[in-house]
């Protein structure tokens, strides 16, 4: 018996092309779709300060407080390592800012920074050698709301904007560090001292969370803070 075809060469041919390209399409969908589902979380992003990092060397940081013994100091690996100058900002993100500076070791910043719940955290390490400025880590991870309540939690407990601090008593070897933050309306940047163990009392009760989270990523002798 004979049928007669209901589509003739051309015609077959189009509707071959049309259900490829609509496969080709769910697929594609897919696996966009897919993908986005296994994206990891803390993929780096721009610094949101990297306007406020000074242009050229030389800039002072922390140029309100007029207490400071090592401004001149700190401010070259600050601008060696590009790091925002937070003394005029007015923005509406928090953030808290861990320096340590060793006599005999590499530079470390941890920075943190909230704008409602999107929290990031930079991590950087400045080799010791004042001719290279050899930056050997630079980290940003994406972090949760709760990191953040953790590395502020002693700030607010212990009155940081508020609290009286006698001024840093430097000694010949160990590591000065400053500790800086903004939170709403308040800010507040202090210098200390330490014997390089990081044992001294204040560090202690301002930077242990900042400090145990970034040894994960650099060796900050967090053995020593318990």
């Amino acid at each position: 018996m004979y049928f007669p075809a209901l589509f003739d060469n051309y015609t077959l041919q189009n509707i071959l092309f049309s259900r490829k390209a609509l496969h080709t399409g769910i697929l594609f969908s897919i696996l966009l779709w897919t993908s986005c589902l296994q994206s990891p979380p803390g993929l780096p992003a721009s610094d949101p300060f990297a306007e406020l990092v000074p242009k050229t060397e030389g800039h002072i940081y922390f140029a309100k407080d007029t207490t400071f013994l090592l401004k001149d100091y700190v401010s070259k690996i600050l601008f060696r390592m590009k790091e925002p100058d937070f003394g005029d900002y007015k923005g509406n993100r928090d953030f808290v800012r861990f320096v340590w500076l060793p006599s005999f070791g590499n530079a470390i910043v941890v920075r943190a920074h909230r704008l409602s719940d999107t929290v990031y955290a930079h991590i950087k390490e400045l080799k010791n050698d004042s001719a290279l400025n050899t930056i050997l880590k630079d980290t940003t991870i994406q972090l949760g709301i709760q990191h953040w309540h953790t590395f502020t939690r002693p700030l607010q407990k212990n009155r940081f904007w508020t609290m009286a601090i006698r001024p840093a008593e430097l000694s010949q070897d160990g590591a000065t560090w400053f500790m800086e933050s903004k939170f709403r309306e308040d800010y507040r940047v202090i210098e200390g001292w330490d014997t390089g163990k990081m044992n001294s009392d204040i560090l202690r009760l301002y930077a242990n969370p900042l400090i145990l989270f970034a040894e994960k990523y650099v060796n900050l002798l967090s053995s020593k803070i318990k």
